[in-house]
């Protein structure tokens, strides 16, 4: 049987990537978009946290920040939820879960990785910047 709630070690990361070629409004109101943007995310995780029970939640497109970024990139945040049985779950994990998910996803967005499972998953010719955040 699956953990119960009172059983499960839950961690968070909040992140987000800019791409362009999408309206906030319009990612926002799509569904399939969003499933489909959080699948490209946990396709890009290491091996070992794709093992896990991954879901990617909150997905929110919004206008990217001017003093940060050009004019026209759309700042899309969401979170990683892992959960893992607590008894499996060791302390100070949350940080090595971190560290993985820094690492790939910001390789996955500097090599392109990230930006062809999207055009893939969307069927669009999104661009993604090389601009990824992630934050505990």
């Amino acid at each position: 049987p699956a953990p119960t709630a009172a059983e499960t070690a839950t961690v968070e990361i909040s992140a987000s990537v800019v791409i362009t070629g999408i309206t906030p409004s319009s990612f926002n109101a799509n569904q399939a978009q969003k499933d489909a943007f959080a699948e490209s995310i946990i396709a890009n995780l290491a091996a070992e946290v794709q093992a896990m029970n991954v879901e990617v939640t909150n997905i929110v497109a919004a206008t990217a920040r001017r003093r940060r970024l050009q004019a026209g990139n759309v700042e899309v945040s969401f979170k990683i939820v892992i959960r893992k049985a607590a008894n499996d779950y060791t302390p100070g994990e949350d940080a090595t879960l971190l560290s993985s998910v820094q690492t790939t996803l910001k390789a996955a967005v500097s090599d392109g990785s990230l930006a062809t499972v999207l055009q893939d998953e969307l069927l669009n010719t999104y661009q993604l910047r090389s601009d990824c955040q992630l934050n505990p």
